[in-house]
């Protein structure tokens, strides 16, 4: 089941990348990423289209490319 909030909007992914810095961050270069805060998930950097966007969203509207 998928968690929805008014604030979200999602996105329908067509490219990912992992950035140098996800790179250095999973081999442990930054301490300021403890064990605590594992697993650590690269891949934030994307390009798509809006597919849903929660109820308290005014400025992005759906098929809206990102």
């Amino acid at each position: 089941m998928l968690f929805w909030s008014v604030i979200q909007v999602l996105i329908k992914v067509f490219a990912a990348g992992v950035n140098p810095w996800e790179t250095f961050a999973r081999e442990g270069a930054f301490s300021s990423i403890s064990a605590d805060k594992l697993p650590f998930t690269p891949g934030s950097d994307c390009a798509g289209v809006i597919a849903r966007v929660g109820a308290d969203v005014s400025r992005l509207k759906v098929s809206h490319s990102i």
